[in-house]
Order: structure tokens, then C-alpha cells, then sequence
């Protein structure tokens, strides 16, 4: 309908909500694309000597969880317990995978830490995105989620940069990697921060 005008847009990018749901967006993104989705597959492989079809299963262990947890967030836990502490317990959730991580060399242990990531994941991402556009006027709302996939994309794109520098830096590859998810855990940790003093209690 509304034709977007520069200044309306320029009112989009003033929106707080956008402003904290893009934030918390984009930090879990380079945690995803530093771990699960970037360097968890070589752990599986050179850590706990993972076959083919094991790492197959890997990837069903976290997506099996993220579905079904993520099914849940929007719908009926962030109503019932507030946005923010879902948001906290998701990014503590996966803080707490990226500490297993380097202590799993075995298959269930590593099978058991892909799952908590997954419902960690399915925690956030649906809340990331509501929080960007709850506030935004539906006219304005493709705007708003435009700027939210532009900005997240970053941390697609830094979250492997900085996964790879970090292992780089190590002596051996297996101490890098670990250090990586450790240095992401501190992430996800700021993340229960960032969720607990910028989301208040606003459900």
C-alpha cells in the first residue's frame, strides 16, 4: 500500500525493538556459524573420529530439537514466561553446549551437546525476529525485516573469520578448536546479558 519513503524508513531503523532483536540476531548468528554450523563437524571428525553417516546424524541432532523447541518459543513459552527469559535461557542453553563441546569425544557426549545447541537455538530464533518487528506497522514491516537479514548476515560472515583466526593462533588444531567454542561460550554468555538488561521485562 504505503509507498516507502526515505525518512519512514529512517523511523524503521529508529525502532528499538529492531534495534535489540537485529543486535541479539546477529550475535547468535556468529555463534552458530562458529560452532555448529562452522567448526563442530571438524571436532566430530578429528576429536571423536566421526564416520560419514555419524556426522549425518549429528546435524539431525540439532535440527530434530531446534524444530520442535522453536514450534514452542513464540507460541507458548514467550507468552507464559516473558520474551526475555526465553531469550536468557536460550543463550545460556547454547553457552552450555559450547562448554561440552571440547570435553566430548565420544558419540553420545557429542550427539548429547548437539542437542542442547538445538534447543537453544529454537529458543532464540523465533524471538529474534519478533522482537524486531513486534513494534513495527505492518506497511513498514518488510523494510524492517530487510534490515534484520542484511545485518545478521554479518555475524554469518565473522563468526567463521574469527572461529578461524582463534584455532589459527593455537598450537594444534584440536587446542584452536576448543578455544573456539570456549571464546563462544563467553559470547553466549554476553548474549544472557545483553537479553537481560536490554529486553527488561517486557513480554
Amino acid at each position: 500500500g504505503e509507498r516507502l519513503t526515505a525518512r519512514s524508513f529512517l523511523d524503521v531503523l529508529r525502532d528499538r525493538g529492531l534495534q535489540v532483536g537485529t543486535l541479539l540476531g546477529t550475535l547468535f548468528r556468529l555463534i552458530c556459524w562458529s560452532t555448529v554450523l562452522g567448526f563442530v563437524p571438524n571436532w566430530a571428525r578429528e576429536a571423536a573420529g566421526f564416520t560419514t553417516a555419524q556426522l549425518g546424524y549429528l546435524s539431525v541432532m540439532y535440527l530434530l530439537p531446534n524444530t520442535v523447541v522453536a514450534r514452542l518459543s513464540g507460541a507458548y513459552l514467550a507468552p507464559k514466561l516473558g520474551t526475555r527469559a526465553v531469550l536468557c535461557a536460550g543463550f545460556a542453553l547454547v553457552a552450555l553446549a559450547c562448554c561440552l563441546y571440547p570435553q566430548a569425544t565420544g558419540l553420545w557426549s557429542l550427539m548429547g551437546a548437539q542437542a542442547v545447541f538445538g534447543a537453544g537455538m529454537g529458543l532464540i530464533l523465533p524471538l529474534t525476529l519478533s522482537c524486531a518487528i513486534r513494534d513495527i506497522p505492518s506497511p513498514k514491516r518488510g523494510a524492517a525485516m530487510g534490515v534484520y537479514q542484511a545485518v545478521y548476515g554479518t555475524g554469518m560472515f565473522l563468526g567463521p573469520v574469527l572461529a578461524g583466526w582463534v584455532i589459527a593462533s593455537l598450537p594444534t588444531r584440536l587446542e584452536g578448536m576448543a578455544a573456539n567454542f570456549y571464546l563462544n561460550a563467553a559470547l553466549s554468555l554476553a548474549g544472557v546479558a545483553l537479553c537481560a538488561v536490554l529486553l527488561r521485562k517486557r513480554r
